[in-house]
């Protein structure tokens, strides 16, 4: 599966928010969701850190394997919390008009990944 870079599809298409690609090559073979890059970040990590809610919601649906995904932490010890708090791509950014609508989009995200993340993360310190 490396080989044939379908592990970097589904970290590519967790970037972009392509959730048919991502459900279809599940379905086909559910340890693609375990697909990471050379820093350790999976595609839940992509989905947080460029504010893919449709990809993120994916978490909800592992029943078994959730617990893995909600503590993975890369190579520079951040989890999904520490990752939520980077500020988001411009692209998102500059689709929003203020900066006040700005920061409130930016601090629901972050609500939202601390539902999902593992209680003892949410005091975890970072590498930083």
């Amino acid at each position: 599966l490396k080989e044939a870079s379908a592990y970097e599809g589904m970290l590519h298409g967790a970037q972009h928010g392509i959730i048919e690609f991502i459900n279809a090559m599940r379905k086909a073979n559910p340890e693609l969701l375990s697909a990471v890059d050379s820093c350790h970040r999976g595609i839940f990590s992509y989905a947080v850190l460029h504010r893919k809610q449709n990809v993120f919601q994916l978490i909800h649906c592992l029943h078994g394997r959730k617990e893995i995904f909600r503590s993975r932490i890369d190579t520079f010890g951040n989890n999904l919390l520490h990752l939520a708090a980077q500020l988001g791509p411009s692209s998102d950014r500059d689709t929003r008009s203020g900066a006040a609508l700005q920061m409130q989009r930016e601090i629901q995200w972050f609500k939202a990944v601390e539902k999902v993340v593992h209680p003892k993360f949410k005091e975890a310190k970072n590498g930083d």
